[in-house]
């Protein structure tokens, strides 16, 4: 290389190629005049890309000591930083939306009431409560129990025929002999609309006696008719059955051995369609062909059995 292709460093004296912005060993810059005279020579940069660049990569590689390779190196490196901020903003940015899709927090937004019990729209579900609505006192909605006895009061407003009796002390109604009538011998305080299908249910022990029967009575009458749903047992044939019975007597029967369990008996009437199931399941069904007008009184039935009753219930279907 020619003296006419070199620039030398005013600073230090280093010989560098004509084009050279900045001296290679102690990074003074040239300016575009060439070095004649003390404006010819400028402060070293001191920002820690050029330092790195200009005086570390050079010691560890001389080959890239050029400073149109130095340039290539800056492209470089600011262009992949660029792209890391980049990257970074968009990795950022997914997982905002990942995170809370709409925007909007699972809160109750300034436009909800507390029991409104629906979810605005545009805004993520939230916990809130159910409107508390009171069903009408005057009517019953279906699949309600208008009536249900326990005992806890001392089945209170029953009017009941001898030998009934309450203990209070178990809340349970007794029939500690039965009786000889074949009418309804325990009526309970609660009417009902015999144009509704509905269900009356006890839950029942026979404890002793074999003849006789007991069961749950729907739709008596003034005129003394009823529907009645019956298990019990025959003394003179030996059998132990249970009975639909209607207003001129048995509608339908199977064989069944009530034992002395507590069993719970109920009969459903849709109409002229009855029902007898035992612990829920269905065990006799028929229908009345005389298609008896249902009275409004529901009860219990017992003749000659000593039995014990700790509920009643009434329930619409």
């Amino acid at each position: 290389m020619t003296q006419q292709n070199l620039k030398r460093c005013p600073n230090c004296q280093q010989d560098n190629d004509i084009d050279s912005m900045y001296c290679g060993k102690c990074r003074y810059v040239f300016t575009r005049y060439g070095i004649e005279g003390p404006t010819d020579i400028r402060p070293t940069p001191t920002t820690p890309v050029d330092h790195f660049i200009g005086t570390t990569i050079p010691t560890l590689y001389p080959s890239l000591t050029s400073p149109k390779k130095r340039n290539i190196i800056r492209v470089v490196f600011f262009g992949a930083l660029g792209i890391l901020v980049i990257g970074a903003l968009i990795v950022g940015i997914n997982l905002g939306k990942t995170t809370n899709p709409t925007g909007n927090t699972a809160t109750l937004s300034s436009n909800t009431t507390a029991v409104s019990g629906t979810t605005p729209q545009g805004n993520t579900p939230t916990a809130e409560v159910p409107t508390a609505t009171l069903a009408p006192t005057a009517t019953l909605a279906q699949n309600t129990v208008p009536y249900v006895e326990n005992g806890s009061d001392n089945w209170q407003g029953w009017v009941l025929s001898d030998p009934w009796k309450v203990i209070a002390s178990q809340q349970l109604l007794v029939n500690p002999a039965g009786a000889e009538s074949n009418a309804p011998s325990a009526i309970a305080p609660v009417s009902v609309n015999g144009g509704q299908a509905f269900a009356v249910s006890a839950t029942i022990q026979i404890t002793s006696g074999r003849d006789g029967g007991v069961g749950v009575v729907a739709c008596l009458s003034t005129q003394g008719t009823s529907y009645s749903a019956v298990v019990g047992y025959n003394v003179f044939d030996q059998t132990k059955k249970a009975y639909v019975y209607g207003a001129n007597g048995e509608l339908a029967s199977i064989d069944f051995n009530p034992g002395n369990n507590w069993d719970t008996y109920r009969l459903e009437v849709r109409g002229n369609d009855l029902t007898f199931k035992i612990n829920g399941t269905p065990v006799v069904h028929t229908t009345d062909p005389q298609f008896l007008t249902c009275g409004n009184q529901v009860g219990l039935f017992c003749k000659y059995l000593s039995v014990e009753v700790k509920d009643f219930k009434v329930e619409l279907l």
